[in-house]
């Protein structure tokens, strides 16, 4: 191990630095575990003889308070040691060891240092995960009653062994008649690298890895792989989410992973979607209007609407189309409840278009109960932005 101040081996910190403080070569060891009593001081004490007093106050002098590590791979843990010594006039007591990322894996086998005593700490990161600079510290606590603790700080810059980019495709919207492909790169300065595999775990996508080239950047040779992820024409309907798995000839990144997501969208059009009822008075009629229009002029016929759920609201749907059935207008009537608060339903609409012949309509709102004055305040969707408000309105009871 090559020592800075520091000895490098490999590699840095995501999870946590592991330390160890261990004596220096010339001191003896003394084994010591956490809440187990403290080791023997290092000066042997012949039988029935009490240890030497300490009666100065003990100082921790560390040669390197601020460590740099370099440049590191983020597949490699990486050790290093931070030598220190006791430059004071008491005994030196070493009580805890706390990383900065609450890694509590720390197992001094020494804690006590005579006056000029010096010894080490050794500790490991692990980069994994990480990417670009990196600062970590390690706190130390001692018997010090003027500063009782001492902070050694660790700063690094990960390179990844393998650079994957983008790390997430969002697709956003596809039209399932049309599909779209979007494109991974996979560089390394590995020699031969290249991408050997993708895989999908959606149906409704695909991957290949379509070509692998030599390429310079910053006049350092590199290699890289492109994958093709598409949306498959005539892909399910609907939103999905599903990971590319790209497995590669590098042994220490032989399985690099990405997120896909996309809302695929069939031939029918729907809004508003999700259906916004807004704020309804309690035990009041409501109405809303929600239209279907074909994307390409395709007719489309309607079969039925289903309603299912809520089935306590006493809701009437009914269907008005156009003779070449590509608009489509449904309306849904109902009874807010008495009693205030959220209100959830769902429509299932029947249709005869391949692929779609089931598709799924959310409407909500929120009752009011008693006389609120002002305007209302638009409710929103558990987990998505305001919406504009759809043709909906009291119905006076006929």
């Amino acid at each position: 191990m090559k020592n800075i101040v520091v000895s490098r081996c490999a590699a840095l910190c995501a999870a946590g630095l592991a330390v160890l403080v261990v004596g220096s070569v010339a001191c003896p060891a003394h084994a010591w575990a956490w809440g187990q009593p403290a080791a023997a001081p290092s000066e042997p004490v012949a039988p029935g003889q009490p240890a030497p007093a300490s009666t100065g106050r003990p100082i921790m002098s560390v040669a390197n308070p601020e460590v740099e590590l370099g440049t590191l791979l983020d597949v490699e843990r990486t050790k290093f040691t931070i030598d220190f010594t006791n430059s004071g006039e008491g005994v030196l007591v070493i009580t805890r060891v706390q990383p900065s990322c609450g890694c509590t894996a720390a197992a001094p086998n020494k804690t006590e240092y005579l006056p000029g005593e010096s010894g080490v700490i050794e500790g490991e990161v692990d980069p994994r995960g990480k990417e670009g600079p990196l600062t970590k510290s390690i706190t130390i606590f001692t018997n010090d009653p003027e500063k009782p603790t001492t902070v050694v700080s660790f700063r690094s810059m990960i390179e990844p062994l393998v650079k994957i980019e983008p790390k997430v495709l969002n697709f956003a919207k596809v039209e399932n008649a049309v599909g779209k492909s979007m494109f991974v790169t996979l560089t390394s300065g590995s020699p031969d690298f290249k991408a050997t595999m993708a895989t999908m775990s959606d149906d409704r996508f695909s991957a290949s890895v379509i070509k692998t080239e030599d390429i310079e950047i910053g006049g350092k040779p590199l290699r890289r792989s492109t994958v093709e992820v598409k949306v498959e024409k005539g892909a399910r309907v609907g939103r999905g989410t599903a990971t590319v798995a790209i497995r590669t000839n590098e042994p220490r990144a032989d399985l690099m992973n990405v997120q896909v997501v996309a809302e695929v969208l069939g031939e029918l059009e729907i809004s508003p979607s999700p259906t916004t009822l807004g704020n309804l008075p309690a035990g009041e009629p409501f109405e809303a209007k929600i239209t279907m229009r074909s994307r390409s002029g395709k007719a489309v016929k309607i079969n039925g609407v289903e309603l299912r759920r809520p089935n306590n609201l006493g809701i009437e749907v009914s269907i008005e189309s156009a003779e070449t059935n590509t608009f489509h207008t449904i309306t849904i009537k109902g009874v807010a409840p008495e009693r205030g608060g959220a209100m959830q339903g769902e429509l299932a609409v029947l249709t005869n278009n391949p692929g779609e012949e089931e598709i799924k309509i959310t409407f909500y709102g929120f009752v009011r109960t008693g006389t609120q004055a002002g305007s209302p305040v638009q409710s929103i969707p558990p987990g998505g932005p305001a919406q504009p408000r759809p043709a909906v309105r009291p119905v006076s009871p006929r």
